[in-house]
């Protein structure tokens, strides 16, 4: 994507607790969940994407999944794989 010329990527992490959102989002949420994805496997992505991606990267998660994870360790772990904003939908 980078090498097409986008200017920014968004990641999502998954959540378990989807209720009215589109069903695709639902879809692909579930596929994650079952594939047993955590925010820290989504940190350790960004981690190896960072060694090579210069493009800006965005989170996207809810409240509560940034609250599991505790917001100054989320907070951190953005800081230091260079993620430039986040997302939190309501």
């Amino acid at each position: 994507m980078e090498q097409a010329g986008v200017d920014m990527i968004e990641i999502g992490i998954p959540y378990d607790r989807l209720e009215k959102v589109e069903s695709d989002i639902i879809d692909s949420n579930q596929r994650a969940l079952n594939a047993g994805t955590t925010v820290e496997e989504v940190f350790q992505m960004i981690a190896d994407l960072r060694k090579s991606l210069r493009v800006s990267l965005v989170l996207r998660a809810y409240t509560q999944t940034i609250e599991d994870y505790g917001i100054s360790k989320f907070m951190r772990k953005c800081k230091e794989y260079s993620v430039e904003g986040v997302v939190v939908p309501n």
